[in-house]
């Protein structure tokens, strides 16, 4: 290991990368497209480091499961869409441990009614806010 002077250290801080995973069916039926967002710790400096750490993991979650993977009985390829956001963990100055906010998403929603809907899982309509 080599002995690194002070001058030479960069500012490593820690990140949530939103890596978004698309689902593609084999069938060659495009009636939906499945869509995830997986949210990935990441350590790197300077923030666009962030977006291709998180892009090396969303590349490494892709694939067929050697055409094993099923999506509701279809035949599917597990996708890396890209990159939707990084964002810096709250405290840069102290290592993330529990109960620390690593990210975070706003939407809305039409009324009480459609929170206590997403609260269980049920189908709502969001209007997502970035």
């Amino acid at each position: 290991m080599r002995s690194v002077k002070n001058e030479e250290r960069v500012n490593v801080e820690w990140y949530a990368a939103h890596v978004v995973m698309a689902v593609e069916f084999r069938d060659g039926n495009r009636d939906r497209v499945p869509v995830f967002e997986n949210i990935f710790l990441v350590q790197a400096a300077p923030h666009q480091e962030a977006q291709k750490e998180g892009a090396l993991l969303g590349k490494g979650e892709e694939g067929d499961s050697e055409g094993f993977f099923m999506w509701d009985g279809r035949p599917a390829f597990l996708r890396f869409a890209g990159i939707r956001k990084t964002t810096l963990c709250a405290d840069p100055e102290l290592p993330p441990k529990n109960g620390t906010e690593i990210t975070y998403s706003e939407f809305e929603l039409s009324d009480t009614e459609s929170v206590s809907k997403f609260l269980r899982g049920e189908e709502v309509t969001i209007r997502y806010i970035d």
